[in-house]
């Protein structure tokens, strides 16, 4: 009786020895990837118009990114052109001079013998003023001394508004004006939203070059942000801009989508994330901005 189990158990043993072995290969049919168009374009008043056009690439396709070097390029305000757009190189399209306005509805259309039209459109909002500046010297938590921005302005009422805002450092070279990006810190309530995915650190403050937010705590009311900019390595009487960028709400949806995707693209447990795009038929952005700026010494 004894062997009589014996001989059930190594036969049972056996049998899942032999089934954990086995490889069941099976063959995946996938459907062919069809390429689309890729156009990118962020504008702003203060720049001629200027595009890129490439095509997308399927999820297994290694290799680089295919540029499109022959396509027709169209921007329409109020149903005419606004101007002739000619190709640089790497499917970069140039505007001949002509510059986009605010308040104005732009119609995007980009369109290839092979690869079909794609279309948009955009309205770059109005900027909002920043009313004044206000500059105080503190001691940071570190023992470093940091110049802190009072930053006034008002909302607009009545519309959802989007904004971004920038420190630049203002520099001179063979008598030629260079701005560079000011890194700077805040733990302003306005950085602060269910939107906004830029709050890093323990101490949960906004770190970085550009802080993307919206008007949700402040519509169409008058605010005061503050940030602080340290400054280890600047020198007396160093010029600063201030920048408050107005931006439509593609773009801003864009930058979100694009940087939500990039901290989650090494995260096997993350859901996957599509970046925002607004491209009729193909994908990428068109979209923009306006500036009002505020110089400081």
């Amino acid at each position: 009786m004894i062997n009589r189990k014996l001989k059930l158990f190594f036969s049972l043993i056996i049998l899942l020895i032999a089934s954990l072995s086995c490889e069941t290969i099976v063959d995946v049919n996938l459907p062919k990837h069809k390429p689309l168009l890729v156009v990118n374009s962020v504008c702003t008043p203060n720049k001629p118009w200027e595009l890129n056009v490439s095509l997308n690439k399927g999820i297994l396709e290694e290799g680089e990114i295919e540029i499109v070097n022959s396509a027709k390029v169209e921007i329409l305000e109020n149903g005419n052109p606004v101007s002739i757009f000619n190709h640089y190189n790497n499917g970069t399209y140039k505007s001949t001079g002509a510059k986009p306005k605010v308040n104005v509805n732009y119609t995007l259309r980009v369109s290839t013998d092979k690869y079909g039209k794609v279309t948009s459109n955009c309205l770059i909002p109005e900027p909002v003023k920043i009313e004044s500046v206000e500059v105080d010297t503190i001691v940071n938590e570190y023992q470093r001394k940091e110049l802190q921005l009072t930053i006034s302005f008002t909302d607009p009422p009545n519309k959802k508004n989007f904004y971004s805002l920038e420190i630049l450092r203002v520099g001179t070279y063979n008598g030629k004006k260079n701005y560079y990006p000011e890194y700077f810190t805040s733990n302003d309530l306005i950085f602060d939203n269910n939107d906004n995915i830029l709050f890093e650190g323990p101490d949960k403050r906004f770190r970085g070059n550009e802080a993307f937010f919206n008007d949700d705590i402040v519509d169409g009311k008058k605010y005061k942000m503050i940030v602080s900019v340290e400054l280890f390595g600047i020198i007396d009487k160093q010029i600063f801009e201030v920048v408050l960028n107005s931006l439509t709400s593609s773009y801003y949806k864009y930058i979100k989508s694009q940087k939500l995707q990039r901290e989650t693209r090494d995260n096997p447990f993350a859901e996957p994330v599509i970046v925002y795009s607004n491209i009729k038929n193909g994908l990428g952005i068109f979209a923009g901005y306006s500036s009002s700026k505020y110089l400081l010494e």
